[in-house]
């Protein structure tokens, strides 16, 4: 059909219907939406109610003048089509540029003393020090925001992600009315020490405001601050804040908390803790009632036997839908079976008296598999988005892999979760063998999936606490030849166990990653079956979308490799270089705009790889090639026993490729 017959068609629908196709083209895929708005008039102001929905005001780096200039620009576009009323969502993000008298002249030091005069009625509240620099480039963004807030006549939600917030926001939402004018979303609260009392004054307003609805960023780590900043953050936690819901906290404050008070005054429905202590979670449930909590979170923290035991015992979670945790099973030494099972007694306790959850994050160790097992089994036949991913804790058992997750955990998945939507796992690369074709085969039996990502390990043969570690025996592969065999000669630490040379090729190996690779996953995942002999009763994957990460330099970092490329040899050096270059990352996604079978792919961070490795260029780090053979145990000769080198330029930057799987 001609665009001509498509707007004479669109034309003679009524505006009801045009705004339904503009809103259903809007969640579908956004770019098609903004197409849909420029066709005509009529589809233009069908889509005016939902551009205008949300406002996003960035005042990062900006003077007051280019700030009151950027909130003049939007109040013109929202008189030019009458559009305050559609606006439900305003976003205040960024701090804003100190002005030039607060400068030492003929510097770019800020003059402390001309801060600390400053004037209150410039910028509230007036600190001292380098505090007062931080707190400015927040709150002078209080006269252009609040013109805007004016203008906003049926705003529901306002989210300040700056320094400060000016008490003049807070005034005007709680100004002559019984409740806020609109919900308030804090994206970085930092509580600070008073240095005068007006600024107590001000964070206590903020912390038990009844507009608060949510704090994605509460920091009140010990590092720079004393007790009375922490206890700022109390009335919040205790309930001081009537409505708050959602709380993300950075840090731990349990131990400088007062007694809890009964009855439990707050309520969130939404809880993520960061970087917490031990008993943080007992100390937050003491203080808030989790009665109506749908969303739990323990980041950067592994739990224990004890921490499991606790929750399957003195907590109630009745109406919990979604939970992120890291579980800890330890063990030390092969005999210890006991301490083994009740740590997985204590873990599956805790899962199976929650209820069925339709989200679930969970970061285990990778042998522990008869507790995904019996997770699943409770949780499974709820569950629409999983995320499950490898830790390292203790000393592991010979047997166990060192990381990633086996083909039967995939299969307990596609086999107990029959609602499952989204998934995000870890794959182990074993050079495009049949074992990893396997695996992927078993995520395409997974016919629920609209979306998988999958974080590919390249280096499991080379970590710290690999295998051998228990026995004390080095698990070297058959297969290697007398020159795999050998130590590689440019290891840091002297007397430590060091990789061979069979772990670098195969780390080089597995590491090479390229968009043939990735589509040729996509092809065996979308390729439908289970990967059992049944695979051909089971339908197809109809995925639409598939991320494919090869894992950072986590197994150079951590592993037996190497500590700090910036300290070691040349060597150490390129094969950095070489691993960064080799190491690409791929999103690959269905046509939704054209409805038909047409796969794009996409290099994710193409231009940060490209940056690093000129930088390396330019530092000397990129292997070069010579007429003569490289030099015996570098990188570069490593490389050459994979990659053979072609005729013609480039060098070995053109000669590298994903190793093809093995289908068959």
């Amino acid at each position: 059909m001609s665009p001509d017959n498509v707007q004479g068609t669109l034309l003679g629908l009524p505006a009801e219907i045009l705004q339904q196709i503009a809103a259903d083209v809007r969640q579908v895929h956004s770019p098609s939406f903004y197409s849909f708005a420029s066709v005509n008039k009529a589809c233009h102001a069908a889509a005016i109610p939902l551009l205008y929905l949300s406002i996003f005001i960035d005042a990062q780096g900006l003077s007051i003048k280019a700030l009151d200039r950027r909130v003049a620009d939007c109040l013109a576009t929202l008189d030019h089509y009458h559009a305050h009323g559609y606006v439900r969502r305003l976003t205040l993000y960024g701090d804003m540029k100190l002005p030039p008298e607060y400068y030492v002249a003929g510097a770019h030091e800020i003059d402390k003393n001309a801060l600390s005069n400053a004037d209150t009625e410039v910028w509230y509240p007036a600190c001292d020090g380098e505090n007062a620099y931080g707190l400015y480039r927040g709150y002078a963004i209080r006269h252009p925001a609040l013109e805007l807030l004016k203008a906003l006549p049926n705003l529901t939600d306002l989210v300040i992600d700056s320094e400060g917030i000016p008490a003049c926001l807070l005034e005007f939402l709680h100004q002559g009315l019984p409740v806020p004018r609109c919900k308030l979303t804090i994206s970085r609260m930092s509580f600070r020490s008073p240095h005068r009392s007006g600024d107590a004054a001000h964070h206590m307003a903020i912390a038990t405001s009844p507009a608060l609805h949510s704090v994605r960023d509460c920091n009140a780590k010990y590092g720079r601050r004393d007790r009375k900043d922490v206890l700022l953050a109390f009335p919040m936690i205790a309930g001081g804040a009537p409505n708050l819901k959602e709380v993300t906290f950075y840090g731990s404050i349990g131990e400088w908390l007062p007694e809890p008070t009964a009855p439990k005054r707050g309520s969130l429905t939404s809880l993520t803790l960061h970087c917490p202590q031990e008993n943080d979670l007992q100390v937050w449930a003491d203080h808030t009632d989790f009665i109506h909590l749908r969303s739990l979170a323990i980041v950067n923290f592994n739990l224990i036997e004890d921490d499991l035991r606790w929750l399957a015992q003195d907590i109630r979670l009745p109406n919990l839908r979604s939970l992120n945790v890291s579980v800890e099973v330890v063990i030390t030494r092969d005999e210890d079976e006991e301490w083994y099972d009740e740590q997985v007694d204590a873990a599956v306790a805790s899962s199976t008296r929650l209820p069925r959850l339709k989200v679930l994050t969970l970061c285990i160790n990778s042998h522990a598999t008869e507790i995904i097992s019996r997770v699943l089994t409770h949780h499974g036949s709820t569950l629409k988005n999983l995320n499950l991913h490898t830790v390292s804790g203790g000393l592991q058992r010979p047997s166990f892999p060192s990381d990633g997750f086996g083909v039967d955990v995939f299969r307990e998945i596609r086999d107990r979760c029959p609602l499952l939507e989204h998934l995000r796992t870890d794959v182990r690369r074993t050079f495009s063998d049949a074992q990893e074709v396997a695996i992927y085969r078993t995520l395409g039996g997974i016919s629920t999936l609209r979306s998988l990502a999958l974080w590919l390990k390249c280096c499991h043969v080379c970590r710290r606490q690999g295998p051998y570690r228990a026995t004390g025996v080095e698990d070297i592969p058959a297969s290697w030849d007398a020159y795999d065999r050998q130590a590689w000669p440019f290891n840091r630490f002297e007397g430590s166990w060091s990789p061979r040379n069979g772990h670098i090729r195969e780390f080089l190996a597995n590491c090479a990653f390229d968009e043939p690779l990735a589509r040729s996953i996509w092809d065996v995942i979308c390729g439908g079956g289970g990967g059992d002999s049944d695979a051909s009763s089971r339908p197809a994957s109809k995925l639409q979308r598939l991320s494919l990460h090869t894992e950072d330099d986590e197994g150079l970092t951590v592993g037996g490799l190497i500590v700090d490329g910036k300290h070691h040899s040349p060597e150490v050096r390129q094969l950095y270089a070489m691993f960064y270059e080799m190491k690409r990352s791929y999103l690959l996604q269905r046509s939704v705009r054209y409805g038909d079978d047409t796969v794009f792919a996409a290099e994710i961070a193409r231009q940060r790889r490209e940056k690093r490795a000129k930088k390396a260029e330019m530092g000397g780090d990129i292997p070069v090639e010579r007429e003569e053979e490289p030099a015996r145990d570098t990188p570069l000769y490593l490389f050459r026993r994979i990659w053979p080198e072609k005729k013609g330029p480039g060098g070995w930057r053109n000669d590298w490729f994903g190793l093809p799987l093995q289908r068959s």
